[in-house]
């Protein structure tokens, strides 16, 4: 089975056009799900998210769900080659110091290379970015978001949240950042919460 990238809903590989939301469905789409079936398919991922590997590195990552496991792949070589396309863009343009910094600072803050990763399979993530940490679903425990509110200001008028998403397994406990609610930053399927299923905690 495939999933419909825009409503996440199942469709079997002959397929052409999503049964539920009636969007076309991409011929190489539909050949792959019958070529790969019973190999591991990427479900989908959450995006915006940040990984601390040390106390002075920080990768930008997106957590990539498959029905085996799930990877953290950081996207910070993704990202400073599209800072530079953009700028690239905006000089060809002719666009001043300000325009440059703008077109940046899009890529910078609206891509989440979502696309990206749902047209590879996991196997091509990983020969891509081989520093991704591998998470297997088999060696989950449990898989908890906490939400964070923080309070600042002389008068208590600045608000600032954060969701810490805890994935603790058998070998150790990986924590991973989100500025904003990471159920909203799902692409692809968004039922792919459910592989994680009764690991899921809230704190």
């Amino acid at each position: 089975m495939a999933f419909c990238t825009q409503c996440g809903a199942q469709f079997e590989p002959d397929k052409k056009f999503c049964t539920s939301c009636g969007m076309q469905l991409p011929i190489s789409c539909a050949l792959s799900s019958a070529r790969n079936e019973g190999q591991e398919r990427v479900l989908g991922i959450i995006t915006g998210l940040e990984h601390h590997r040390s106390f002075l590195k920080t990768d930008l990552v997106n957590l990539v769900v498959t029905d085996r496991q799930l990877l953290c792949v950081p996207v910070n070589k993704l990202v400073q080659a599209g800072v530079e396309q953009a700028g690239a863009d905006a000089r060809a343009q002719n666009m001043g110091l300000f325009g440059r910094y703008k077109a940046k600072m899009n890529v910078l803050w609206a891509s989440n290379f979502s696309a990206h990763f749902l047209s590879m399979t996991p196997e091509a993530i990983l020969q891509e970015t081989p520093e991704a940490i591998r998470i297997p679903l088999n060696t989950m425990i449990t898989f908890t978001i906490e939400h964070s509110v923080k309070v600042s200001g002389e008068e208590d008028d600045w608000t600032t949240e954060s969701w810490n998403i805890h994935i603790r397994t058998s070998t150790g406990l990986h924590t991973i950042l989100s500025r904003s609610d990471p159920m909203f930053q799902i692409e692809g399927n968004p039922s792919i919460i459910t592989v994680i299923g009764n690991r899921m905690r809230s704190a």
